[in-house]
């Protein structure tokens, strides 16, 4: 990844930027701490920006309290990153 890209998706996770897709209303399955969130997802150039309840998209789908895996798709990530 790029650093333009990797700005950009910093901006859409910390909410300074609006996301391609958010997935709303929707009973998050963390895998790491094995429990399900209520929240939204935030999706911005095929990649998961973010999780929480605050995000705007160019597109929402709500979910309705569906069950979302987001951990299944890419469940490690890199906090050391947004540290640059």
């Amino acid at each position: 990844m790029d650093k333009q890209s990797l700005k950009h998706l910093l901006d859409v996770a910390s909410g300074r930027k609006e996301a391609d897709l958010v997935f709303k209303n929707a009973k998050i399955v963390d895998v790491y701490q094995a429990e399900i969130i209520k929240g939204d997802v935030a999706v911005c150039d095929g990649l998961i920006a973010g999780v929480g309840e605050t995000y705007t998209g160019k597109k929402e789908v709500d979910l309705q309290g569906k069950y979302l895996l987001p951990g299944f798709v890419e469940s490690h990530i890199h906090v050391e990153s947004a540290y640059r």
